[in-house]
């Protein structure tokens, strides 16, 4: 009990670090949340809005958590705390987006029965939380730099979504068509499934390696 307690103590001082970049995801949230409870969009626009609207801010959740590594002095005298309480804040914060983006599935029309019927929608998303979350802590320790992280998680997402996942020749971790039974939809899940693997390594690596 006195764990969970100084855990929430350590959330709400990051929390107040940051000041108002820490409301950036719930801006997100509630804007996302606005646009899918707006009739005119269908129910797949729905679903993609969703997936490439609210869930990248999960990156930008990870890099605000890690920037105060980076500020001047600041490493040697936190990076023990920030290994100390890994495990506690991907959990905390892997809850609070999965409960986020649970409302946002509810609140569309038909998005539950046809997630019953394609459950791999679920699995796409699921990994796109940890994937975006383990880009942005993965990109501020390698970096360490919020401002270069920041950029290259922005720039990413922007061109991915609006050209839709097909231009630049890169791995693309969105879906923007409506046939969930694809076989090429399987293949992408896959390629996320290494990918996410391959940050969390490179996470830890950084994040515990002696100082």
């Amino acid at each position: 009990m006195m764990g969970m307690y100084q855990g929430l103590k350590i959330q709400l001082f990051d929390w107040r670090y940051q000041r108002l970049l820490g409301y950036i995801p719930l801006v997100f949230f509630c804007l996302t949340l606005f646009m899918v409870t707006q009739r005119e969009f269908g129910l797949n626009t729905a679903i993609q809005i969703v997936h490439a609207l609210y869930l990248p801010w999960i990156a930008w959740s990870a890099i605000l958590y890690f920037q105060p590594l980076h500020d001047t002095g600041a490493y040697y005298a936190l990076i023990h705390h920030y290994r100390k309480w890994f495990g506690f804040n991907f959990i905390f914060l892997l809850t609070l987006y999965v409960s986020g983006y649970s409302i946002l599935i509810l609140s569309i029309d038909g998005a539950f029965r046809l997630i019953q019927t394609y459950p791999i929608i679920v699995v796409h998303h699921l990994l796109l939380l940890t994937l975006y979350w383990m880009i942005g802590a993965g990109l501020i320790l390698l970096l360490k730099s919020f401002e270069y992280a920041a950029a290259l998680v922005l720039a990413y997402t922007l061109i991915e979504v609006v050209t839709r996942g097909e231009f630049m020749p890169w791995p693309h971790i969105f879906y923007f068509n409506e046939f969930y039974g694809d076989p090429m939809y399987v293949q992408k899940i896959g390629m996320l499934v290494t990918i996410s693997f391959l940050f969390l390594v490179l996470t830890l690596i950084r994040l515990f390696k002696r100082v």
